[in-house]
């Protein structure tokens, strides 16, 4: 039904049609073809009246050439899957290329110009993404040689010719200047950019023209960027950050809060611009220090605490690269390193989502199902909102209630309070925290073992995602340390890849996640993993077949003091199958136990679905062991703290 709009172009060439008409008609062929309405809501932007949230990145010289152009669109479907649904492209370009299209009196411009950025806002609409179209750049600018226009009056054309020529576009965001308290626009007389009220005056151009069109500008001089932002002819305060941002700390967060302290209410506030010139430092091209990524994913995670705040990433070697002796590049990359270079590791921080959180802190309770209640798997669970955190903070409504997530609850499979519990405590010795206590004195399963886990069941099949729990062993450990005999089950977290325990499922598979004695008598503990298939048979019989299994020697379990956790799934085969677990200390020492590449399903699954049902904190292990403990007069318990769960997070964001 959609024609292409070359074609659409080049017919009405080729009929002899005026330019002015041509335009006419594509506003009638966009407005067909995109029927995207974005609007400003408070501090949120809504696409055709649904939230939009904005991540996007800064291509600014997008629209320079032919090549670029086509480079930019050719990849926008890898942008859409990677979470990028907003762009920002300046009609006179960036570092990356330059250039001044418009006329000398701003009333016109190079027409294969503006063909380019109206093909890159269509294909961006076609695909749900937002464009912020900039209109000046102070290198053009100052550049007597280039820039073309010579008066205000010029200025002011250009700016309402910009805006008629994108009126038919409801996607698109126009941002007037690029930094506009850039020493560079110094250089040309006829127009004092510098001056935030004439950034508000060329606002108020746009408006006159479309009244609609949602316009800003701004950069990155904090006082002048409250001026422009609190400006009623301001729809949204587009800043930047530079190198000085870093040596005072300030990331885009504290920018934020600045602004609205300082009576900017009310609208969007994007930094269109991460770190500006400061990324030119990231070469190789687009090789990343540790450092400079932990930076960017600060930024991440401000803009995720703010609901009105949005960043935009933006490289100078990989995006900007000829100001750098490279190529632009307008693919993603990879990951950042010497042998995969890129920007895709930013997006795929971006696309993180923390699923829930918890310190165990009040209003967060254990609840028990009572005498007489019939569940499956579940003897307690617990509910309530930690308000030490921020949201996602509540048991039943962001965990329970998740889409992807099946129910979260507790579960012993036996026994009283006198053999096993899981409890909310004041943390021994630092009564004003909260913790989850795991007390195992009895072998409460049928006498044969004993078993305390939380359980997220009846998930809709989680091929990917990240755990973060801090641990901490009770001093009752160093007696399972003089256990007499090895111990390969003393578990605590599992995977489940199909469940074991259904006819109905086929292909049951785990992996299991526990602490090991590697040698009979007084040993130190060790983490121990391993992965199973498992056939089932009539009656519940189970057969379990070790597919791999490893031990990590190098680091010592460590008993009586807390450290954290982190435990990373991906489903996959041989080679696209991932596990890891790091452990670090209070004292921020970080040592990886292990990171796999193996299989993470069944060995003769098909079609592998995701993990079902998994169990993020456990204490199950042998009638043995735990009678070995009694015997000493000591007790398995485990503390826990501060759970929280992502998905698509990844080690390393």
């Amino acid at each position: 039904m959609k024609q292409s709009l070359n074609a659409f172009i080049m017919v009405c060439f080729l009929s002899g049609l005026n330019r002015t008409l041509i335009m006419m008609l594509c506003g009638l062929f966009f407005t067909s073809l995109s029927a995207q309405v974005l609007e400003v809501d408070g501090e949120a932007f809504l696409l055709d009246g649904k939230p939009f949230d904005m991540w996007g990145v800064r291509v600014a010289s997008a629209s320079q050439s032919e090549a670029y152009t086509e480079d930019l669109i050719s990849n926008l479907d890898d942008y859409k899957a990677s979470g990028i649904n907003c762009i920002s492209v300046f009609v006179q370009g960036s570092s990356g290329g330059y250039s001044d299209p418009f006329g000398a009196n701003g009333s016109n411009i190079d027409d294969a110009h503006m063909d380019r950025l109206v093909r890159i806002i269509d294909a961006c609409a076609k695909r749900d993404m937002l464009v912020i179209a900039g209109i000046f750049y102070q290198r053009t600018m100052k550049d007597p040689e280039i820039c073309n226009l010579g008066s205000e009056d010029a200025i002011r054309n250009a700016v309402r010719l910009v805006t008629k020529e994108l009126k038919s576009f409801r996607n698109v965001i126009i941002n007037i200047a690029n930094e506009q308290n850039s020493n560079h626009y110094r250089s040309y007389e006829a127009f004092a950019f510098n001056d935030p009220e004439n950034i508000i005056s060329l606002c108020k151009e746009v408006k006159n023209i479309d009244p609609e069109r949602i316009v800003g500008g701004g950069g990155y001089n904090d006082s002048l960027n409250v001026v422009i932002g609190k400006s009623k002819s301001v729809d949204v305060l587009l800043f930047d950050t530079f190198s000085g941002d870093i040596e005072n700390g300030h990331h885009s967060g504290w920018h934020y809060d600045f602004f609205k302290a300082a009576g900017v209410h009310d609208m969007p506030i994007v930094n269109v611009e991460i770190f500006g010139g400061w990324t030119q430092k990231f070469t190789p091209q687009g090789v990343y220090s540790p450092e400079g990524k932990a930076v960017h994913y600060i930024e991440i995670e401000e803009a995720k605490k703010r609901a009105g705040l949005y960043v935009h990433l933006h490289s100078n070697p990989w995006f900007q690269g000829v100001a750098q002796g490279f190529d632009n590049r307008f693919d993603l990359g990879g990951e950042g390193t010497h042998d995969d270079p890129g920007v895709r590791w930013y997006f795929n921080a971006c696309a993180q989502e923390l699923i829930f959180q918890s310190g165990f802190e009040p209003d967060s309770r254990v609840i028990s199902r009572g005498p007489g209640v019939v569940t499956i798997h579940s003897d307690a669970d617990i509910t309530g909102i930690d308000h030490s955190v921020a949201r996602p903070n509540d048991w039943v409504n962001d965990l329970d209630k998740y889409p992807d997530i099946g129910n979260f609850n507790l579960q012993y499979q036996g026994g009283d309070s006198t053999m096993r519990y899981a409890r909310i405590i004041p943390e021994p010795g630092n009564p004003d925290n909260h913790v989850l206590h795991f007390w195992l004195n009895e072998p409460n399963v049928e006498g044969k073992k004993g078993r305390i886990q939380a359980n997220i069941y009846g998930s809709n099949g989680m091929k990917e995602f990240y755990q973060s729990t801090r641990i901490f062993l009770h001093e009752d450990f160093y007696t399972v340390r003089t256990y007499p005999d090895k111990i390969h089950w003393l578990t605590i977290a599992e995977y489940w890849n199909n469940i074991t325990w259904s006819q109905s499922v086929p292909y049951g598979f785990r992996i299991t996640l526990g602490i090991g004695k590697p040698a009979e008598g007084e040993s130190d503990l060790y983490f121990i993993l391993d992965a199973q298939d498992c056939q089932l048979f009539e009656g519940g019989r189970q057969k379990y077949t070790t597919i791999w299994a490893e031990t990590n020697e190098n680091v010592k379990v460590p008993i009586g003091e807390w450290s954290t956790l982190e435990y990373y799934y991906k489903e996959g085969n041989e080679k696209e199958g991932r596990y890891y677990l790091a452990i670090i200390t209070d004292q921020g020492e970080k040592d990886v136990i292990f990171d796999l590449k193996k299989i993470t399903h069944n060995t003769n699954d098909p079609d592998p679905d995701g993990v079902s049902d998994f169990n993020p904190l456990k204490l199950y292990t042998s009638k043995g062991l735990i009678d070995y403990m009694n015997s000493m007069g000591k007790t398995l318990q485990i503390y826990w703290d501060d759970f929280k769960l992502w998905k698509d997070k990844r080690p390393g964001q």
